[in-house]
């Protein structure tokens, strides 16, 4: 327990290593974008049970870079996300059993997630990370590949988006 309830304990540790949902890597791969992720964040890590969802819905091997761990069905999620769906509930899991210093996790869960105290990025941002740190030229038709290969839900509302552009186009991308 949290002896003074006024301060805010992380759920995640700076420092500590990056966990991925199977969702946004297989959005990355999607795109062909994963190769972004171990420049940005270093090695990634996945449970397993995500990692064989990955496997089972892509057909394709992991990334290099990506680093399988154990579910850890043993460890206490915070109310908040504990009605999550059961591959993000293995994600927050190890997050917590493994000091995690970030989850990559997209969708009405990220926003919930948050306000649990876990520190999140998802794709976009990702993608946007990406580009400012010259990694990738353009953000604007990788949002528009994730939309035409159905990973909607892992984008912001479209006024959001919109916004996102207005501010790339600021930054010299040109679409």
């Amino acid at each position: 327990m949290n002896p003074n309830p006024s301060k805010k304990i992380p759920m995640t540790i700076p420092g500590g290593p990056v966990i991925t949902t199977g969702r946004v890597l297989e959005a990355l791969m999607a795109i062909k974008q994963d190769k972004l992720l171990r420049p940005l964040f270093g090695p990634i890590l996945i449970t397993q049970s995500n990692a064989d969802e990955v496997k089972n819905n892509l057909a394709k091997p992991l990334p290099l870079g990506i680093e399988i761990v154990p579910d850890h069905n043993d460890v206490d999620l915070p109310e908040r996300i504990i009605n999550t769906q059961v591959l993000n509930q293995y994600t927050f899991k190890a997050c917590l059993a493994l000091g995690c210093s970030r989850v990559l996790i997209d969708g009405p869960i990220k926003e919930k997630a948050k306000l649990s105290f876990f520190k999140c990025e998802g794709v976009v941002s990702i993608l946007v990370t990406s580009y400012r740190a010259g990694r990738l030229k353009l953000v604007r038709p990788m949002i528009k590949a994730l939309k035409a290969l159905g990973y909607e839900d892992m984008l912001p509302p479209e006024d959001q988006i919109k916004m996102i552009y207005d501010a790339l186009a600021h930054m010299g991308d040109p679409y």
